[in-house]
């Protein structure tokens, strides 16, 4: 039992860490209103692109497009999308079901089309 309790304060000290250290990194969050205002203005300027860790990000589809970067992070649980020189983008927000939405769209559209197939590297 004591070793239980254990086990779970060391995973939690872990995931507090792992939190702060992306909010020290990637940023503050920024208003909620802000971003859906951001995600309404370019939603239909984005791609979809695969990034060397087997994340998702999306990209400007053009070069004179000012939609700022998308990335899904990689180790975070609490802030699952950082947004480029803004900041990260918590679970508690309105645009991170936008957010969410649009990289399930952008996935169904892409050449990256994952099957069971493909996981198992067939």
């Amino acid at each position: 039992m004591i070793l239980l309790i254990i086990l779970l304060s060391l995973g939690l000290f872990v995931l507090i860490c792992v939190e702060c250290v992306n909010l020290f990194e990637l940023g503050l969050p920024p208003k909620d209103s802000d971003i859906l205002e951001m995600l309404e203005k370019y939603s239909g300027e984005y791609e979809l692109d695969r990034k060397w860790n087997d994340k998702f990000r999306l990209c400007r589809n053009s070069s004179k497009s000012m939609a700022p970067l998308i990335h899904q992070t990689g180790y975070s649980v609490i802030f699952p999308h950082y947004i480029a020189d803004v900041g990260l983008v918590p679970i508690w927000y309105k645009s991170t079901k936008v957010i969410e939405q649009l990289f399930k769209d952008k996935k169904v559209k892409s050449k990256y089309k994952i099957t069971t197939r493909e996981k198992l590297g067939l």
